[in-house]
């Protein structure tokens, strides 16, 4: 088996979607989010290639303190031969710091192998039945000159700086962010809607981030939302419950290195993304 592992480029992107759709098996594209992480972490993702043919995919965001791994995929065709592992080996030999995952069921034994012990649950909500929602005033949209002041908002709570994650985001999201703000004015949240995910979603108190999550359904539509959450967070649940969102499916949430808990996890309701936490 002649496997080659490299980094990935933006390149390669377009190349590395039909293995991407295939070993997650979804009918839509990949690219915008691998061009989105690539940008964000460009020396951070790996490519696994057979005769020059892309047959597999990991990437890693470092935050710092932490970092998190995502989107390993290995072409359908292609499973079983170990592919991932290789990937694994790749990335690992790197330094990184604590590194953070979300696994699969049929994931998880890969992960093991590398050191990885389980850390809780991340769950993924759907909204099934929509439900009548208002704009609240607390709530606008986001501004560039924003920017600065969410990311220092955010350190905190997220327990590193996630800058260059939030520039993005606005950068691809301008007409779908936004801010929330506390009786005195004082910035007390934001939440970025995505094509089919709401988040990152993160708010001081319970009543902000449904002020939020209620706007965004309002002012930035979209067919059967999703969120992302720490299936632990003791708030977000009955939130999403309560506006017609039905739990999908759960994964194991996986930790390489010492166990510690970063920011204010109670304030962060929403992920941006499986593979950028």
């Amino acid at each position: 088996m002649n496997i080659t592992i490299r980094q990935l480029g933006q390149e390669d992107v377009e190349a590395v979607d039909p293995l991407l759709r295939a070993a997650y098996r979804v009918t839509f594209s990949r690219s915008l989010e691998l061009h989105r992480n690539l940008a964000i972490q460009p020396d951070g993702w790996l490519i696994a290639e057979r005769d020059g043919e892309p047959v597999g995919i990991v990437g890693v965001t470092n935050y710092g303190p932490f970092a998190y791994v995502g989107l390993m995929a290995v072409d359908p065709k292609a499973q079983r031969q170990g592919i991932g592992q290789l990937l694994m080996e790749a990335l690992i030999a790197r330094e990184n710091p604590t590194l953070q995952l979300d696994a699969t069921p049929s994931g998880a034994p890969l992960y093991r192998m590398f050191g990885f012990v389980n850390d809780g649950e991340a769950a993924l909500y759907e909204q099934v039945q929509p439900s009548a929602t208002i704009a609240h005033p607390q709530v606008r949209h986001m501004q560039p000159d924003d920017l600065p002041m969410v990311a220092a908002f955010d350190i905190p709570l997220f327990g590193a700086d996630r800058s260059r994650v939030l520039e993005r985001l606005l950068s691809e999201l301008p007409d779908r962010a936004f801010v929330a703000h506390d009786d005195t004015g004082r910035l007390s949240g934001f939440l970025f809607a995505q094509a089919a995910t709401l988040g990152s979603w993160v708010a001081t108190t319970p009543a902000l981030a449904s002020a939020l999550i209620d706007t965004a359904l309002v002012e930035a539509p979209i067919e059967r939302p999703r969120v992302l959450i720490a299936k632990s967070h003791p708030y977000a649940d009955a939130i999403l419950v309560e506006r017609g969102f039905v739990l999908q499916r759960t994964l194991e949430h996986m930790r390489r290195g010492p166990a510690q808990t970063w920011g204010q996890p109670d304030q962060r309701y929403g992920l941006t993304s499986f593979a950028l936490g």
